[in-house]
């Protein structure tokens, strides 16, 4: 059964692009801290994907750093900026399962938001840095779609 975690963002500073926002201190601080429980989970081989954006960059990096145990694959996606749940569905079909066990997601809302509710059928509120951890009652990550999970367990900072 594969493993998912969904990750919205740290807190972004303000910045008049707001593709280029970078974290705030305080939204650095909290993936750190998210990091450091995701590191007790035991995620086994996993592969981030994330949004391209500078505060979904900075997270990945932040949430690399804290799990430099495990072997993590990137990958940075242009339209998972503000992307729906529907863009990272089809992502997540396209993870390799015998080499990923776990895949973490990183992007924005309202989109994550939206995944973790068409995945699980649980309405879940996502400040900045929260991570959901479902259970998938799949075998392969190419048997993804609605309602196949539930809500394991939520951090948030």
């Amino acid at each position: 059964m594969p493993n998912l975690l969904i990750m919205r963002h740290g807190e972004a500073a303000h910045h008049e692009d707001d593709f280029a926002r970078p974290l705030s201190e305080k939204g650095r601080k909290d993936v750190s801290d998210i990091a450091e429980k995701i590191k007790m989970w035991g995620i086994g081989r996993a592969t981030i994907i994330s949004s391209n954006s500078v505060r979904t960059k900075e997270t990945t990096s932040i949430l690399l750093e804290k799990l430099s145990d495990y072997s993590i694959q990137v990958s940075f996606k242009e339209d998972g900026y503000n992307a729906p749940a529907e863009v990272w569905l089809n992502h997540l079909s396209k993870v390799n399962t015998p080499e990923f066990s776990t895949c973490i997601i990183v992007g924005h809302n309202p989109g994550v938001t939206e995944l973790v509710n068409k995945l699980s059928g649980t309405t879940i509120n996502m400040p900045p840095a929260t991570c959901v951890k479902l259970n998938l009652f799949i075998n392969d990550w190419n048997e993804i779609s609605d309602g196949i999970g539930d809500v394991f367990l939520v951090c948030t900072p």
